[in-house]
């Protein structure tokens, strides 16, 4: 049966245990929690030596796995199998993925088995006999949309018992990216090293973190967004003192999606509650900003704009450049955008 990452932890904190696991995704982050936490938490200690078994699918193939899963658990009830990174088994012949969906049609009772895929599917038969049959539990981990992200860190720090501005929420999406195990590091530092009783700011993240709370692209899309050329004029000087920290690939696509937003928003039959947020696939306070840039940038200027971009993208890799290194490039481009 097919459940989510938070039915199945749930199920799992209950002591309601499945003989086989099956877990797939494009986010590795819940893939690693869940196999972290069986590893850690279904077996006592003294257990884990004699019935907890971990491999990994460079290593084995899927007879290997399906043997050790027969096996009975020694001095216990429960024996644990973790097949991490599954995705590296060699599975495009019938006689490498069969002895598994064998299995899963007949498994043991004494053990629990866990495979973990990820970035691409399991063989198409083990995910359909795994969502339909009562004693395998399908679970998938789909890439966070951008839009949530900031969402999602927020909850996260308050699960912690913090909280965070949303300011330093965005600093962190727009600095970390879609990668959920970096931001979780990262947030780890900030619980170890701040208080409780205050919300974890834009200083706070500049000083732990080392993200600037003035330079960063964050920033820049609000000077451009405002049409505050001398802000943007600022920080996009400090990115040409910088080009490690701020390449110029980095914030093509940034600057990319936020005029391809705007143009969206121009052409919205529909502006009223909640379609543009569904629309433009932000968040409710990420609005005001595209609604206020649609008054600075028409649809001829957003088309332009991304046509600048493509534009200096290719010239950052040669194409129609010999000369102008990347940092000049991207003052030049903005220069354009906003003039």
């Amino acid at each position: 049966m097919k459940v989510t990452v938070n039915q199945l932890f749930k199920d799992l904190k209950a002591h309601k245990y499945q003989p086989v696991y099956l877990i797939h995704g494009e986010e590795p982050y819940y893939i690693d929690l869940v196999t972290d936490f069986v590893e850690q938490n279904i077996l006592a200690s003294p257990e884990k030596e004699f019935n907890q078994v971990i491999v990994y699918g460079r290593d084995v193939n899927t007879q290997q796995v399906v043997n050790q899963c027969k096996a009975y658990p020694m001095m216990g009830n429960l024996q644990v199998v973790i097949l991490r990174e599954a995705q590296d088994m060699d599975l495009r012949k019938g006689e490498n993925y069969k002895p598994m969906l064998a299995y899963m049609q007949s498994s043991s009772p004494h053990t629990m088995l866990v495979i973990g895929f990820k970035y691409k599917k399991p063989p198409a038969e083990w995910i359909k006999y795994a969502d339909k049959a009562a004693n395998c539990t399908l679970v998938e981990s789909p890439k966070l949309a951008d839009y949530k992200l900031n969402e999602w860190i927020a909850e996260r720090v308050k699960e912690q018992g913090y909280s965070i501005t949303s300011k330093a929420c965005n600093m962190l999406s727009e600095f970390l990216g879609n990668d959920l195990e970096k931001i979780v590091n990262e947030l780890g530092k900030l619980f170890i090293n701040h208080d409780k009783e205050k919300p974890i700011s834009e200083n706070i993240i500049e000083k732990y973190i080392g993200i600037s709370k003035d330079y960063n692209s964050f920033e820049l899309i609000n000077a451009i967004a405002a049409r505050d050329v001398s802000k943007a004029h600022r920080i996009v000087f400090h990115f040409a003192d910088n080009p490690k920290e701020n390449p110029i690939f980095k914030i093509i696509p940034i600057l990319q999606g936020f005029f391809t937003k705007i143009l969206l928003y121009h052409s919205l039959p529909d502006k009223g509650h909640g379609n543009p947020e569904k629309a433009l696939r932000v968040y409710s306070g990420a609005l005001q900003q595209y609604v206020n840039a649609s008054r600075l940038y028409s649809p001829g200027q957003c088309i332009k704009a991304i046509s600048l971009l493509r534009t200096y993208a290719a010239r950052a890799v040669g194409i129609e450049n010999s000369s102008t290194e990347t940092p000049e490039l991207l003052k030049e481009l903005v220069f354009r955008i906003m003039n």
